[in-house]
């Protein structure tokens, strides 16, 4: 072949392969997303689901089973609704029964059941204080029902953690009055008081309620993968980094989510969750890709009522305590400021950022 005719096939070959070639990798990459995607969703679901489900009840030794057997048992019968909520507070381990492959709509089950249920725990603790002189049993009652709200937030993602913080009014609005009344001993205090301090030890940790927040969101994807107007795909606008592709910009987007997601710190207050967020958005894979953005601001988008729980629950603590041992416990109030104490000798008056006051008497 003489020179000529190598130039013009180089030339040639020089043309025809990247027009061919290019289109069949861009090709061949988006085939490969959705299987990618799925082993990363799938790789994150068994890792969460290998995490020990058990935990220690707050008040008595725990039973072997799992707590929500019993509390779907309290949904469907009234009539013996607080027997079975006691029994799967003092159940061995928890498992919350969210159907993760439907994404957010698996999420909140039996919401509305959880809240008739912590009511009903709230009428039947006042009838045992008020009525019936029993500020022990009415406690405990109200114990039982804290554990149920632990165990609905906890194995599940920040959204539904902050929705089920809502629970804790009633409980804690009970829970006032028995540490206020004359009637409860200092033996029934310090078990209040102790039961509170388990209950906060052993609540979720920051970085695994984003982590089931990632799950959610893998799933959610993974739901409308092959609908072409979803309203993700609409939203995603894919430039060269991801080969003009929004699935592409999906699975790159969330395979460094979910490492983002793991190294978060704890937040040890509703002011410090903020600067972990900003942290967080401050990845330079963040900056690359608007999504790993709106995925991070998902969580953080909700209010601070897990917070405004945890700040009354404090108060309470430190309430039952002092009633029981004349000793002020040291906590700072979880809204990221420190409790107004007020204090005589027989007596105290607490208040938090969450306008939740609490004055007793010794």
């Amino acid at each position: 072949m003489s020179g000529r005719r190598k130039l013009v096939v180089g030339v040639i070959l020089g043309i025809l392969l990247p027009a061919t070639g290019i289109p069949i990798w861009v090709a061949v990459s988006i085939a490969q997303a959705r299987p990618k995607m799925e082993r990363l969703v799938r790789d994150l679901h068994a890792e969460l689901r290998a995490r020990d489900p058990h935990r220690r009840p707050i008040t008595g030794q725990a039973t072997e089973g799992n707590a929500w057997d019993d509390y779907e048992e309290a949904f469907r019968s009234q009539t013996h609704a607080l027997d079975a909520l006691h029994r799967g507070a003092h159940r061995s381990k928890s498992i919350t029964p969210i159907p993760w492959e439907l994404g957010y709509e698996g999420l909140f089950p039996y919401l509305n059941e959880a809240f008739e249920l912590v009511k009903l725990a709230q009428r039947r603790a006042y009838d045992l204080l008020l009525k019936e002189g029993k500020p022990g049993e009415a406690a405990q009652v109200l114990l039982d029902a804290c554990q149920f709200i632990r165990d609905y937030g906890y194995n599940t993602t920040w959204t539904t953690a902050d929705s089920a913080a809502e629970l804790f009014s009633p409980a804690t609005d009970a829970l006032k009055a028995v540490i206020v009344s004359p009637a409860t001993s200092p033996a029934e205090l310090r078990m209040i008081a102790r039961a509170l301090g388990d209950l906060e030890a052993s609540e979720a940790r920051g970085s695994h309620l984003l982590m089931r927040e990632a799950l959610t969101i893998g799933y959610g994807h993974l739901r409308e993968w092959d609908t072409p107007q979803s309203d993700a795909l609409k939203e995603i606008s894919p430039g060269w980094r991801h080969l003009w592709s929004a699935r592409l910009q999906i699975v790159s987007g969330y395979e460094r989510f979910v490492s983002i997601c793991r190294g978060a710190r704890e937040p040890a207050s509703s002011r410090d969750r903020a600067r972990i967020q900003n942290e967080l958005l401050s990845d330079p894979d963040a900056e690359q890709n608007p999504l790993i953005v709106r995925w991070l601001e998902l969580p953080f988008a909700v209010g601070d009522r897990l917070w405004r729980a945890r700040s009354q629950l404090r108060i309470l603590r430190i309430a039952a305590h002092w009633r029981a041992n004349g000793e002020l416990l040291n906590l700072a109030d979880p809204l990221g400021a420190t409790f107004v104490i007020l204090t005589t000798p027989a007596k105290i008056k607490i208040t938090g950022q969450s306008d939740f006051t609490v004055e007793v008497s010794r």
